[in-house]
């Protein structure tokens, strides 16, 4: 058996496994932060459209946290349920807070940075929901296009080329010292450390990369093991 065809046939496998480790150690740190924001009670959201731009871009994801009508103030970003249809949620700046002089009733005045014009209807303290407390730009965009089911690739494909990489990077056929017909090859010798097969001259296996005994010949002729002084030929 060639050194060539030993390394190509376990080149291959050992690419595939690491490619899959590879993306699920980038999805990783994303999965870590997303259980991160939920457990402390955030949330998060994407930015959709460009009326807070430049302050939130389109496609930014946010991050926002509860918020009581009491704690609002002026100047904050916040996520407000929209008063003309209950379905939609908007995150724009809160630019004045209204309380009426005969019942005391707060309202928020809100505007997008972008827009020219305030919001047309005033925000009743019950329609707000969160404060906007930071973004990531672009990435909302991603989460988006990975959205159920398509998100559901991402776990797959890792995790299928790491399982891929793993079996077919088992040793088998000649590439471990079987011959052709499943039977061992007697000129190969078994490799210290591991289960495979090494071709006599390689210093190191070709399968764990653990380096060898030295093997000399002894005076008979035989293949002769350096350290035990076992002989190492089959016969």
């Amino acid at each position: 058996m060639s050194p060539n065809r030993t390394t190509r046939r376990r080149s291959r496998p050992t690419v595939i496994g690491t490619l899959g480790t590879a993306v699920l150690l980038l999805a990783a740190p994303l999965a870590v932060f997303v259980v991160a924001v939920f457990l402390a009670g955030w949330h998060l959201g994407i930015v959709r459209t460009g009326s807070m731009e430049p302050v939130l871009a389109t496609g930014a994801l946010i991050v926002a946290s509860p918020i009581s009508a009491e704690e609002v103030e002026a100047g904050m970003i916040v996520e407000f349920i929209d008063p003309a249809d209950r379905s939609r949620v908007i995150t724009h700046r809160v630019v004045e807070i209204n309380r009426d002089p005969d019942t005391g009733a707060t309202t928020f005045t809100t505007r997008g940075d972008a827009n020219a014009q305030v919001d047309s209807r005033p925000v009743p303290p019950e329609n707000i929901r969160s404060e906007v407390r930071w973004q990531v730009p672009g990435l909302g965009a991603l989460l988006w296009k990975l959205r159920w089911p398509y998100s559901l690739v991402l776990l797959i494909v890792p995790a299928g080329l790491v399982l891929i990489g793993s079996l077919v990077n088992r040793p088998q056929g000649d590439a471990d010292g079987d011959g052709e017909d499943g039977h061992e090859d007697p000129t190969l010798l078994d490799c210290i450390s591991c289960p495979a097969r090494v071709e006599p001259g390689f210093r190191y296996c070709p399968s764990c990369g653990i380096r060898q005994r030295p093997v000399v010949a002894s005076p008979l002729g035989d293949a002769v093991d350096t350290a035990s002084g076992v002989d190492l030929t089959t016969g």
